[in-house]
């Protein structure tokens, strides 16, 4: 996502994840592999992790977000899928501050990410679990809900060729 022709190498990577926190098949080596995936990402962006549920491995969570690894500003642990829309601004505020590169002069940001551009990806899981989680749903109203979260995120901020980018990926 980053280190394509398209990255810029003056402006902060920042990666944001949405999971239900689980590894889809439960085993050692699947927590080895997110373990050695986010320790590459870490390397190349500042990595927010959001677990859902009460079912998460917050220390997992904690282990994949970038220093200083802290909850409710580098990983985040909303009880439900509703809960996402409290953690929003927190999320948005966190995620800015890391972008430190002034915007050109002609650009005037309008939104809430002023101080700094960032070159933002969303990454949302896309696994079954994340439906299984609704409990008395008979869609998947969690992922209308993570997709209010990514589009309340995109609207805070100001997104241009210029200025913020961003890209959203279903894994």
């Amino acid at each position: 996502i980053f280190q394509t022709s398209a990255d810029r190498s003056d402006v902060t990577n920042v990666l944001v994840t949405i999971t239900d926190g689980q590894p889809t098949v439960p085993s050692n080596s699947a927590v080895d592999d997110a373990k050695s995936a986010a320790d590459v990402l870490k390397t190349i962006a500042t990595s927010f992790i959001i677990g859902v549920t009460d079912v998460i491995d917050e220390d997992l969570l904690q282990y994949m977000s970038s220093s200083p690894q802290l909850l409710n500003q580098n990983y985040f642990t909303p009880s439900s899928f509703e809960d996402l829309a409290f953690i929003r601004n927190q999320v948005v505020t966190y995620a800015c501050q890391e972008g430190v590169t002034p915007p050109p002069v002609t650009v005037k940001p309008t939104r809430d990410c002023e101080n700094g551009i960032i070159d933002l990806a969303i990454l949302v899981d896309g696994s079954g679990s994340i439906c299984n989680n609704c409990v008395g749903c008979s869609t998947c109203a969690n992922y209308d809900l993570v997709k209010d979260f990514v589009l309340g995120v995109i609207d805070q901020l100001d997104v241009s060729r210029d200025t913020t980018r961003i890209s959203v990926v279903l894994f």
